[in-house]
């Protein structure tokens, strides 16, 4: 998808589903001047990775959805103007794991779906402050995920989480 596809279109998209369509690239300003929109959904296509300011002008969205991508990587700063977002699902994909400090604006997230990934670890550094109010972190079939002190402190949120 090149850069300004959706340009023309300003302020008035909200909802844009790109799933199933065999894409294989996306430029860094292909969603430019869709500042309004609050869904993307861009599942089921063969990208590898998406370039770093990817969601720069999409600072509204709250739910986004890179299923079954072959995502093997993320940017750290992919998400970072995303302040809103509530939504994210990533599951599907070939991440075996996430940078520091990925979600460091993220700080209206909810739920994060990690479900069917090659992850082998989750520190907490990856999951910064400003995610407190993540309420579900799905990580089923992630089968190299290794149970060890890494993994404390989402044990201990879950035990919080419960009691509150």
């Amino acid at each position: 998808m090149s850069a300004d596809t959706f340009l023309l279109l300003g302020n008035n998209l909200l909802v844009l589903s790109l799933d199933s369509n065999a894409m294989e690239f996306i430029y860094g300003r292909a969603f430019y001047g869709l500042s309004r929109l609050k869904t993307l959904t861009l599942g089921d296509n063969r990208m590898t990775f998406l370039p770093g300011d990817t969601f720069t002008h999409t600072f509204n969205l709250t739910t986004l959805v890179l299923r079954r991508m072959n995502l093997s990587s993320i940017f750290s700063r992919l998400f970072h103007k995303l302040t809103g977002l509530k939504r994210l699902d990533l599951s599907s994909n070939n991440l075996d794991y996430l940078p520091v400090g990925w979600l460091r604006n993220a700080s209206q997230l909810r739920y994060v779906n990690l479900s069917d990934n090659n992850l082998t670890t989750l520190s907490s550094c990856e999951f910064s402050q400003s995610t407190s109010r993540i309420h579900t972190i799905a990580l089923v079939g992630n089968n190299h995920l290794q149970c060890d002190c890494r993994l404390a402190w989402l044990v201990g949120r879950h035990t919080h989480a419960r009691n509150h």
